[in-house]
């Protein structure tokens, strides 16, 4: 007896495969927010570009970076090679501190420093000015990048980026 490929069968066969073929691609790692569906679609990848030295130097004359140019500001700068922004905040007139801010409970971007703490929005993980944990479920520290600042030229340097995440 031969199949007859019917009408029927072509739908069920689509609901099947379908989401199964979707949910392989998510699993398998063929889609992500900074490349897209297998790199075809989404959004490029935008950011600074590390120097051969793996820095980055932010004029705080800029405007984007204007709330550095105090102490207690803070603002996230996208790098190439990572896929979460970088915390930048500035701690003291001539002190500076830089954090990935990719929360390490499960991967979430953590908000900007309010109250001298970095809240996680997804689980409500707490994270101190340091990159430390405060509260979990988040058992490891954010990972930090050396910053310095230079208020002769009035810039932030964040530096040893040149790993990527």
């Amino acid at each position: 007896m031969q199949n007859k490929l019917t009408r029927r069968s072509l739908i069920a066969h689509a609901v099947c495969v379908g989401p199964t073929a979707w949910a392989f691609a998510l699993l398998s790692g063929a889609f992500n927010r900074a490349h897209g569906f297998f790199g075809i679609f989404g959004k490029k990848q935008k950011g600074l570009q590390p120097d051969q030295n793996g820095s980055v130097t932010l004029e705080l004359s800029n405007e984007s970076y204007a709330a550095l140019a105090g102490q207690g500001g803070a603002v996230k700068i996208r790098v190439k090679g990572f896929d979460r922004p970088v915390i930048v905040m500035r701690i003291g007139n001539e002190s500076a501190r830089a954090l990935f801010s990719k929360c390490t409970h499960l991967n979430c971007e953590v908000a900007l420093p309010e109250e001298d703490k970095i809240p996680c929005p997804c689980h409500g993980s707490y994270f101190n000015l340091r990159g430390e944990v405060q509260q979990g479920p988040a058992k490891k520290n954010l990972r930090a990048f050396p910053a310095r600042v230079n208020t002769e030229q009035n810039v932030i340097t964040v530096s040893e980026l040149g790993e990527g995440a």
